[in-house]
């Protein structure tokens, strides 16, 4: 039996300026769940279930969403949705009546059922709505409660933003891929130079060095060097596969395709593939590769990764572990260029953000920048008035770039900030490469490291 979240209460939670702007680009994990937390609602985590909530004292409109752990599945969707919509609706709410049914788009290889209905708590009225989200092996529901169906579109951000790990993801350490087992490429791994990022382990294992992070998932694979032909992007197209012989792309998961591609402080060109990709032999064992070529002065360095769950550490979108592997990464006897290849790439306006919150740098050659962020909160006033506050913060001063790491001093109080810098092209969906900034810096809120990632302005 799992605690469910409602018992009548509808508290408020008021957040710092600082907090509420940094939750806009924070990512949360629960069990084999990704997401971003609503902004401005209270949460409460606990073993079972993750719950946010949001009361309005003028109106007396509430909403609550509760993302509750996975379990077994029954092997069949229907039959997932019916046993939570039991526990987690019909008796807590004391629901008799059969809920309204829709199926969902397919998300991230989970069935998607949706069923809704209306339960009394206080005298009034209130709506019910559950999302069962199944793949045959793991299950896991979302139950949303509100009297007030303009919170649906709260509901619907969340949702639009949870990202799943694959049910089969979830397998023993026997179906794990073991790094070791990775080709051995003629050449000499001897000149790679990196730090292990904190808890990671290393091991020379079959003619190749492999890095194990401590969430037991996460590998990296430095194998030796090759020589390369002159085109990073036509060698991966060979070497991909090379390195992951006896995979397959993942026929559940294949929108996971991202490419990226750019050039260190220290000068060299790389490129990184990353799938989703399965097993030949056995589809229902899926993980996520990538590999990472980098030219260096004729020849190419291969770096091979795999995890499993898309919030282990190798998640480049949710961790910082790659990002800091990457910032750490050399090789003895290359030339660095005299010239910083970033600083004339660093040059321009850059932007990230979406309604609810915004940064931007802007970066001059003559050594100065101008910065601003800004959030912003909406209030019901009635029926017809929405109050929407916007809240912002601006800074100049100056920027001086060593290596990677980006030093800004406002000019104004005096205040020194540090990020390490990369700057990089990715597409995913299209053919369309994106430029993008990231600054990898410690948060001033909770003092974890995080990237904000921006993207380029385009005149």
């Amino acid at each position: 039996m799992r605690t469910t979240f409602y018992n009548g209460v509808k508290p408020i939670l008021t957040l710092s300026a600082a907090l509420l702007f940094s939750s806009a680009f924070a990512q949360d994990r629960f069990d084999i769940a990704t997401f971003a937390r609503p902004s401005g609602w209270k949460s409460d985590q606990r073993p079972t279930v993750w719950t946010f909530s949001t009361t309005d004292n003028k109106t007396g409109g509430y909403c609550v969403l509760g993302l509750y752990q996975s379990t077994d599945s029954k092997g069949d969707p229907l039959k997932d949705f019916e046993a939570d919509w039991q526990e987690l609706i019909s008796k807590p709410l004391n629901v008799s009546d059969p809920p309204q049914k829709s199926e969902g788009s397919p998300k991230d290889g989970f069935h998607v059922c949706v069923g809704a209905g209306t339960y009394v708590q206080n005298n009034a009225t209130g709506l019910a709505i559950l999302t069962n989200l199944s793949d045959g092996t793991r299950s896991m529901s979302i139950v949303t409660l509100t009297n007030d169906t303009t919170y649906l579109a709260d509901y619907r951000k969340f949702y639009s933003q949870l990202k799943l790990a694959g049910s089969s993801t979830q397998q023993s350490a026997n179906a794990k891929p073991v790094a070791g087992t990775l080709p051995v490429l003629s050449g000499s791994f001897d000149d790679y130079t990196y730090n292990l990022p904190p808890g990671w382990k290393s091991e020379k294992q079959n003619g190749s060095v492999v890095l194990r992070g401590p969430d037991g998932n996460s590998v990296l694979t430095i194998l030796p060097m090759r020589r390369g032909k002159g085109n990073l992007e036509a060698d991966m197209q060979s070497i991909f596969w090379e390195v992951f012989d006896g995979w397959q792309v993942d026929r559940r998961n294949i929108d996971h395709h991202i490419y990226a591609r750019g050039v260190s402080a220290n000068g060299w060109a790389y490129y990184r593939q990353e799938l989703g990709i399965s097993k030949t032999d056995n589809p229902d064992m899926e993980i996520y590769g990538f590999v990472f070529l980098a030219d260096v002065a004729g020849k190419e360095a291969v770096i091979a990764g795999t995890y499993v769950n898309s919030t282990d550490l190798l998640a480049e979108r949710s961790q910082e572990d790659w990002q800091l592997f990457y910032h750490s990464l050399d090789f003895k006897g290359y030339q660095k260029p005299k010239i910083n290849p970033l600083s004339k790439a660093l040059l321009g306006s850059w932007r990230v953000g979406s309604y609810s919150g915004m940064v931007t740098y802007d970066f001059a050659a003559n050594g100065h920048y101008a910065s601003g962020s800004a959030f912003s909160t909406s209030n019901r006033v009635d029926d017809y008035t929405i109050k929407e506050t916007t809240t912002s913060f601006v800074g100049d001063g100056t920027w001086v770039l060593k290596g990677s790491e980006l030093t800004l001093t406002n000019a104004k109080t005096g205040k020194v900030q540090t990020a390490k810098v990369r700057i990089f092209d990715e597409r995913e969906f299209t053919d369309e490469w994106i430029t993008n900034l990231g600054l990898l810096q410690t948060s001033i809120v909770d003092g974890n490291l995080y990237e904000v990632v921006l993207r380029i302005v385009k005149n």
